[in-house]
């Protein structure tokens, strides 16, 4: 995952903004590159069954109700 320092910090700034955890923004960044959860959880390297509820945490405190919204939200996100 090879992500520039403006990234990184609107990355950062978009975890901080949404009370993310570090596992859940670390989710997120995963699924804007297009993984399932699955996939993700692979990725990771933790169970399917964490990335969900790490999944429905993020959907609560973003207010997104799917994933492809959750990236939206993301990919949206100007820092500052």
């Amino acid at each position: 995952m090879d992500i520039d320092l403006q990234t990184a910090r609107t990355l950062q700034a978009f975890g901080e903004h949404y009370k993310l955890t570090m596992a859940e923004l670390r989710l997120a960044i995963v699924l804007r590159e297009g993984k399932g959860l699955k996939a993700a959880a692979r990725r990771i390297g933790v169970g399917y069954e964490t990335v969900r509820t790490q999944m429905k945490s993020v959907f609560a405190k973003t207010g997104a109700k799917r994933q492809a919204e959750v990236i939206s939200i993301l990919s949206a996100f100007k820092e500052g």
